[in-house]
């Protein structure tokens, strides 16, 4: 039996420009798609502020509207930094707390949920809370 040391090689310069071929298409593919998380933190600081939200609006699992102002008092250590907008929507029915993001805010998070949402009369629907951090 005969051994070669030379076998199933590959040349040192072939092999380095597949890995910088493959890297660079990886980086491109990354790079280009659409909705990629933020890397300031605002996709971080959008999910922290809608887990505060629902637990500071809801009772029982259902949304209370009128509680979106007391759910904002604290915004955490990014108020300043960026702007935050939070909905609830129900049906046909609106409640905002913030500005709305202007067209031009450039990097946006936004996050949403979908809840339960005490409307009027006590009447309870489906809708979706909506945190913007921008």
């Amino acid at each position: 039996m005969r051994r070669s040391s030379g076998r199933a090689g590959t040349e040192p310069l072939a092999a380095l420009v597949a890995v910088a071929v493959v890297c660079s298409a990886l980086s491109l593919y990354a790079g280009l798609l659409p909705g990629s998380p933020s890397t300031d933190g605002r996709a971080a600081a959008a999910e922290r502020l809608l887990d505060r939200v629902y637990g500071r609006t809801a009772e029982i699992g259902v949304v209370h509207p009128s509680r979106l102002d007391r759910a904002l008092q604290w915004q955490g250590r990014w108020q300043g930094k960026w702007r935050t907008n939070v909905s609830v929507e129900s049906g046909t029915a609106t409640w905002q707390r913030g500005p709305t993001p202007p067209a031009d805010a450039g990097s946006v998070a936004t996050v949403s949920r979908r809840v339960s949402v005490r409307g009027p009369l006590g009447r309870v629907r489906p809708g979706r809370l909506r945190v913007v951090v921008w």
